[in-house]
């Protein structure tokens, strides 16, 4: 798994639909992201030179609002559908909603 610091500009958001905005989760989070910076990478996949998101839009939000320019960005799987069946794998351990595990599964279909 590839894991670097990247460009904000070069993240790619197109999974954007995938995941519903909370924001007062997005409101506490851009306080301690200020406060401590960012402590998990992005996740996603690498395609044609870009890093397209899957996990962690609220994070690349909140670095786009307090202007943080390079953020850690973590590969989670080679194909999109592979990266999908880990993000639904971690939302075993973190709260991921029933609606957006629909989208994934909609998508990966």
């Amino acid at each position: 798994m590839i894991e670097k610091n990247v460009n904000i500009t070069e993240i790619d958001t197109q999974y954007s639909f995938l995941r519903i905005q909370n924001k007062k989760i997005e409101k506490d989070l851009l306080s301690s992201i200020a406060e401590k910076d960012i402590k998990e990478p992005l996740l996603g996949i690498w395609s044609n030179e870009r890093f397209i998101l899957i996990d962690g839009f609220k994070r690349y939000r909140c670095a786009i609002k307090l202007h943080i320019n390079q953020v850690l960005c973590r590969e989670l799987a080679q194909e999109k559908c592979d990266a999908f069946i880990s993000v639904l794998r971690i939302s075993n351990d973190r709260t991921l909603h029933i609606l957006e595990q629909a989208k994934f599964l909609k998508e990966l279909c």
